[in-house]
């Protein structure tokens, strides 16, 4: 079956018979029919943003520079401070001139951080125009560091003080914060949300002290999480193993078109969780409602519990947590991994085993499912610590290589037996040591 036929079958869209020469097409406008449902044309229009931008280089006045920015795209400005937003809602844009600068630092106030709040789940851009040329870069929470000291009454439950030029993050993890790497600086961003950054944000402001402590394992914990590699491997050797792979099968295949279509929603933290509700949940009404949602082209609104474990089983008293990953294959993503923190709690139970649900998901609609324990040798040795997104006091987290999980999800007969006891422990002892 082509990918025109396969994609329209998975989406429950008309099949149309035509001959080779035209299948292209036809899958084209198929993909384009999602496109327009699920605001992927916002990356579409980041894209169109940044182009502009390219184009007005030799444009070294602010007001020109909004004038046409406004005209080209309908833009209108939001706030006092002078912030655009795109009529969709697809892109913020903060002008600021500066002439004194030739090397793109500057002093300038740039807006409130409850502006960036109010935007943080799309890209806002901070435009800084100068005379010699102009710089483009990304300000979402996530590439704010801190907010003025300004205003003594900025706190952890009032969204008070305002973002500064130097305060925006020039590289990110070894990823400079310029204008063509922004699309993937913001697929990073939406990973997470404004909250998971704003203790940091606040902390680096006022040194205030983080809300949650570092773990610390009794002896008895510690002796329980150096057990828990063969405990994992343990598990995946058994039938009870085979019996949640296929329990976790069936729950996607009774949404499979629903969970395609989410597939193609375009910020990664609500693509994820409505994926994982479609998954998890065995409200028929609920999950009716999120798929004939998704058909009429709409994007749903769902809660999900906020744990580490998104789905639990319980067999032969060993408690099984499940954390559903999503992994759109045609992206060049990093997945947002757990918290090392929580993995180490929840491993210090006896009996417990925690495992990860990737969900794959092809641009022509095709599903590609593995259950891996959280100890998969090729996974943790791939991964790395990523502090960035952590509380003050936190160990960090888990950030998993893209590239990766895309090898073993296209492997169809990847063994999820890849345990390493020997490197498991040793990497409890890393994470217990941080």
């Amino acid at each position: 079956m082509d990918n025109a036929n396969r994609l329209a079958k998975a989406l429950s869209l008309p099949v149309k018979r035509n001959t080779s020469q035209t299948n292209k097409l036809v899958e084209t406008s198929l993909l384009l029919e999602l496109d327009t449902a699920f605001n992927m044309h916002n990356a579409n229009q980041l894209d169109k943003v940044l182009s502009f931008f390219d184009e007005t280089q030799d444009v070294s006045n602010k007001e020109i520079l909004q004038t046409e920015f406004v005209r080209r795209f309908g833009a209108v400005r939001k706030s006092s401070r002078g912030i655009f937003d795109l009529p969709d809602k697809s892109v913020s844009v903060r002008f600021t001139q500066n002439n004194k600068t030739a090397d793109g630092n500057a002093s300038n106030t740039v807006l409130a951080i409850r502006e960036i709040h109010l935007r943080d789940e799309h890209p806002i851009l901070s435009v800084l125009v100068t005379s010699g040329k102009n710089y483009v870069r990304i300000m979402n929470s996530s590439f704010i560091s801190k907010i003025s000291h300004s205003n003594k009454n900025a706190s952890d439950n009032k969204l008070r003080g305002s973002v500064n030029y130097p305060n925006i993050i020039r590289n990110f993890d070894g990823i400079e914060n310029e204008s063509q790497n922004i699309p993937k600086l913001f697929e990073l961003h939406s990973e997470h949300n404004f909250w998971e950054n704003y203790e940091r944000i606040y902390g680096f402001t006022s040194q205030i002290q983080g809300k949650k402590d570092k773990f610390l394992p009794s002896p008895e914990q510690t002796n329980n999480l150096m057990n828990s590699p063969g405990r994992s491997y343990q598990f995946v050797k058994s039938d009870s193993f085979r019996v949640l792979a296929d329990d976790l099968k069936r729950r996607v295949e009774r949404n499979s078109k629903a969970i395609v279509r989410a597939g193609f929603i375009s910020n990664a933290k609500l693509r994820g969780e409505i994926i994982e509700h479609l998954i998890t949940s065995d409200d028929a009404t609920k999950l009716s409602e999120i798929s004939l949602c998704l058909a009429n082209k709409c994007v749903p609104d769902v809660t999900n519990p906020h744990g580490l474990a998104d789905y639990e089983r319980v067999f032969e008293n060993t408690r099984i947590g499940i954390d559903i990953k999503t992994k759109v294959m045609y992206l060049d993503s990093q997945p947002k991994g757990f918290s090392i923190d929580n993995i180490l709690l929840y491993l210090s139970e006896s009996d417990t085993v925690f495992l990860f649900y990737w969900v794959g998901i092809e641009k022509d609609g095709t599903l590609k499912l593995h259950l891996l324990p959280v100890f998969e040798s090729k996974m943790l040795k791939n991964s790395r610590i990523q502090k960035h997104w952590s509380g003050i006091n936190q160990r960090g987290h888990i950030q998993f290589d893209g590239k990766m999980i895309k090898e073993i999800l296209d492997d169809s007969d990847y063994s999820v037996a890849h345990i390493s006891e020997n490197d498991a422990k040793q990497m409890i002892e890393n994470w217990i040591g941080l």
